[in-house]
């Protein structure tokens, strides 16, 4: 009798929404609120997912009850990296004890850290309104040459670009790139490369700022769809094709079906990304590669940056450099964009640990710390 009183208690939950209201049909993510510290939380809920055999040719189980109860560890390593979304728990009511019929959406949920600034997406172009891929009048008239496009301030862009690159650098390598200029730590020799399958603008998340900076943290989400692949020890494997992603976000090769997914198919998609945010449109892969690549000259942009987004944008996956070899071009060309007047006012947040502050003119200036840069180099 009492087991079967436990049974029936129905489980109390950790977390509750922070809005009910606000849920209505949007259940790709909920924000949370956890109930012992009223601390914020982003939740995706977690489907279930048809599995097919012999005898039952399709039939369901809970992926939250099957697979994460023992994959939650892991992935929590996995995703233990400042420029990716940290996953903080998982939700899986199917495996507890009682009843669970008014669990909910919360029922079984992955919660991450609360991106509070939201997605890239909300201030890019409703990507609704861009013609069908095929509608080539339309898009000859979107990527016509135009110097009052639709474009974003070159600082967010190098933000995206560098913060986004390291990700995938530990995704795809197991490298840590850390805040020291061309300091690297290895997490393992039998590293397995990850592809998340989606970069884009919507899985790209910004925090509030704060200490002055002029952006948040940047942090890429949405593993829904990632899968590890290649061998330890081993080079870096490719996967199938990424099916359900738009064509904005998709390589050449992807489109035309002549190679499988693979990272140089998430440089692409970040250089697509970024080209976004320069021109507002996906690069327009209907034509020829360097006319559409010249409408990065729209706005005044950097060399150094165009440079990089299109060399990401090769036609040809073996062309595209790597996520390693992005890193010191990116820091060389970030430097040089911070040398120009574009930059006048921009605070990095990584300034103020390098003993710089704005002054009244918008000018980043030196100012001496304890420890260290009290001394002029000029007196040795």
């Amino acid at each position: 009798m009492a087991a079967n009183n436990v049974h029936s208690t129905p489980v109390q939950p950790k977390y509750v929404l922070r809005n009910p209201l606000e849920v209505r049909e949007n259940t790709k993510s909920i924000q949370l609120i956890r109930i012992k510290d009223n601390e914020s939380f982003l939740g995706f809920p977690i489907p279930d997912k048809k599995v097919s055999s012999d005898r039952n040719p399709e039939w369901k189980i809970s992926l939250a009850s099957a697979v994460l109860p023992t994959a939650g560890v892991p992935l929590s390593r996995i995703l233990n990296h400042p420029n990716i979304v940290g996953l903080v728990d998982i939700i899986h009511t199917d495996s507890l004890a009682g009843s669970t019929k008014h669990a909910g959406i919360t029922a079984n949920t992955a919660v991450y850290e609360d991106m509070n600034q939201g997605s890239l997406d909300l201030i890019l172009p409703n990507p609704e309104n861009y013609p069908k891929f095929t509608d080539l009048a339309a898009w000859r008239a979107h990527a016509t040459p135009n110097p009052n496009r639709f474009s974003l301030p070159e600082s967010l862009c190098w933000h995206v670009l560098s913060n986004i690159n390291k990700a995938l650098l530990w995704l795809h390598t197991g490298v840590k790139q850390t805040d020291t200029k061309d300091d690297w730590q290895k997490h393992d020799d039998d590293w397995q490369p990850i592809l998340i399958r989606d970069v884009s603008p919507k899985q790209i998340w910004f925090k509030r700022t704060g200490g002055g900076a002029t952006y948040g943290q940047c942090k890429l989400g949405g593993f829904g769809k990632a899968v590890v692949t290649g061998f330890p020890g081993g080079n870096v494997a490719k996967s199938e094709k990424k099916e359900g992603l738009s064509w904005h976000f998709q390589a050449p090769e992807q489109l035309a079906g002549t190679e499988t997914w693979g990272p140089a198919s998430e440089i692409w998609a970040l250089g697509a990304t970024v080209f976004t945010m320069m021109t507002g449109i996906p690069p327009p892969q209907q034509f020829e590669y360097q006319w559409a690549m010249s409408r990065m000259s729209d706005k005044p942009f950097t060399s150094g940056l165009k440079n990089l987004v299109s060399a990401m944008l090769k036609v040809r996956s073996t062309d595209r450099p790597t996520t390693a070899q992005l890193v010191g071009r990116i820091e060389q060309g970030w430097e040089e964009w911070r040398a120009t007047d574009d930059a006048i006012g921009y605070v990095d947040w990584k300034d103020r640990s390098r003993g710089r502050e704005v002054n009244l003119q918008g000018e980043v200036e030196e100012k001496a710390r304890m420890g260290w840069g009290i001394i002029d180099a000029g007196g040795f």
